[in-house]
């Protein structure tokens, strides 16, 4: 019974903190962009592939760390409370 409802969650919490960092790291995103956008203009047009490549693994590996941290964070929260009631 807990579980059809905690996953959801879980995921609607996971994406709510993926939205708080991306916008305490407003900055940084803003000066990794406009490092690319330099990039693609002095780089060949067949490098510009491979920068859009770094760009979406940067941004998938920031939603994994995201959604791993939130993860091991509920997880460990449930340990603690596991704990502190034996």
């Amino acid at each position: 019974m807990i579980e059809t409802w905690i996953e959801p969650a879980i995921e609607k919490r996971v994406q709510e903190v993926i939205g708080l960092c991306e916008e305490q790291t407003f900055q940084l995103n803003e000066e990794f962009n406009e490092i690319l956008k330099k990039l693609k203009e002095v780089l060949p047009n067949n490098s510009r592939a491979l920068i859009l490549k770094l760009e979406d693994a940067l941004i998938q590996n920031s939603i994994n760390y995201a959604d791993k941290c939130y993860r091991f964070g509920f997880e460990d929260a449930l340990n603690l409370i596991y704990t502190s009631k034996r």
